[in-house]
């Protein structure tokens, strides 16, 4: 057996927690089995669904994430990554270990609410949606503790915000399947909203357990490639662009619109990595030195996530703006879809955020990076061309932060000036940061 499994289950499977779950459950359950007359009915069921989103996917939740975090308290977090477990088996078994109990409890919460089943939905869709938006949540929680990990130690969150969080989260999927709107197109097919809504959150909760992963893999110092965030940007891609395409879109507008999707999901993605992994200052004298030695496979190893995703950004603004060209954009059309109008501005406005945020890292003490880029943001994107603006200085607060959608050319020249200068100040605050290094290696020499 997976000894972290067996670790962990050890932990949790106590007399006194496995009482006091039993009784808990059992009190809801038997409070729905009284109000339907002694039998189980339809209220019983609903107060299954209820018991399932408050063990299994609230509470487990929050066991999960603090398997991890109390490891990293205790100061025993070291010793787990010395041992020989592999990351996928150190994974799979702080998942499936620290959450067994909650689904001890959330699998006797399903198998009454599929006896109690009288709502009409297909009970089959119906389990699988619940069990994989358990899955779904669970990963969420071990996956924020491990960004956690990269931050140092953590303070104690409540708690009971985090079993409000499950349980909204919770509420909401379950509103979503049952709304009236029995049929939801996707790249023009119509498909019945429950299964669908069951795939898609099994398929999310796939990504986030290997997204989880390739954390671990991260944390144990194993080395991986970053494909895996190219197929994460291509799924996204599809996701998104079947919402926005239907059977009658031309192919010209098809290309422009998944285009336009891939440019919205890999920001995001960049963005996220960008504020929530673990930044490394010397990444270019790393790469320098392992392209002169030839190691690509260490170099595509080293490549930060922000970088691959700002690349499959660049590809997407690319396709976007020869696609863009031969289609009219629709005036119905919301801020999403005409992204593709100004997509070499905005890819440039996000390659040059990036570039600040590095230069950023190299200037500021760990831990107050993310503050000080947050400070930036507002300031370069609303309190700077506000000022400038309400001050009647209009010309240079559109040269501060051009509008994407007016005049794109002109806007892109325009940023493609700020990313040489973002370029300029990332080179010399790297060069401070790594001149003390550099004095230090030639007095040794």
């Amino acid at each position: 057996m997976n000894p972290e499994l067996q670790r962990l289950l050890w932990l949790e499977f106590t007399p006194s927690r496995l009482a006091s779950v039993l009784l808990a459950l059992g009190a809801i359950l038997g409070l729905g089995w009284l109000m339907d007359g002694q039998t189980i009915g339809p209220r019983t069921a609903s107060f299954a669904l209820a018991a399932f989103a408050i063990f299994t996917v609230a509470w487990g939740a929050n066991q999960v994430g603090q398997s991890l975090l109390e490891e990293m308290r205790a100061r025993t977090w070291d010793q787990q990554r010395m041992s020989a477990l592999s990351p996928w088996t150190m994974t799979w078994g702080k998942l499936a270990g620290a959450s067994a109990l909650a689904w001890s409890a959330g699998l006797i919460a399903l198998l009454c609410y599929a006896l109690g089943h009288r709502d009409g939905t297909d009970l089959r869709w119906m389990l699988l949606l619940l069990i994989g938006g358990g899955v779904l949540i669970q990963g969420m929680a071990l996956f924020g503790a491990l960004l956690l990990l990269q931050r140092g130690p953590a303070g104690r969150s409540s708690m009971a915000l985090r079993l409000v969080g499950g349980l909204v989260v919770a509420w909401a999927g379950l509103a979503f399947v049952r709304r009236d709107a029995g049929l939801v197109d996707w790249f023009g097919t119509p498909y019945p909203l429950l299964p669908f809504a069951a795939v898609v959150i099994c398929l999310l909760a796939a990504w986030i357990v290997y997204g989880s992963h390739r954390l671990m893999c991260e944390e144990l110092q194993v080395r991986t490639q970053p494909f895996a965030l190219l197929a994460f940007c291509v799924f996204g891609t599809g996701l998104v662009a079947g919402f926005l395409i239907d059977a009658d879109t031309a192919p010209t507008a098809r290309l422009w619109l998944v285009a336009a999707s891939g440019l919205v999901v890999a920001l995001a993605v960049a963005y996220f990595s960008a504020f929530a992994l673990r930044g490394d200052p010397l990444l270019p004298r790393r790469l320098a030195f392992d392209a002169r030695r030839g190691d690509w496979t260490r170099i595509g190893a080293a490549l930060p996530l922000w970088l691959v995703a700002l690349g499959y950004a660049g590809l997407c603004a690319l396709v976007a703006r020869v696609a863009v060209a031969s289609v009219a954009v629709p005036l119905p059309f919301d801020f999403i879809l005409r992204v593709p109008a100004g997509a070499l501005p905005v890819f440039l406005y996000a390659a040059r955020d990036m570039v600040v945020l590095f230069a950023i890292g190299c200037t500021v003490r760990a831990g107050r990076t993310e503050l000080v880029a947050l400070i930036y943001l507002a300031l370069a994107y609303w309190l700077l061309p506000a000022i400038l603006t309400l001050g009647g200085a209009g010309a240079l607060g559109r040269l501060l932060a051009p509008m994407p959608w007016i005049r794109p050319d002109a806007a892109a020249l325009i940023l493609l000036g700020h990313l040489g200068l973002a370029v300029a100040w990332a080179r010399h605050a790297y060069l401070q940061r790594v001149r003390p290094l550099t004095a230090a290696t030639g007095s040794r020499s």
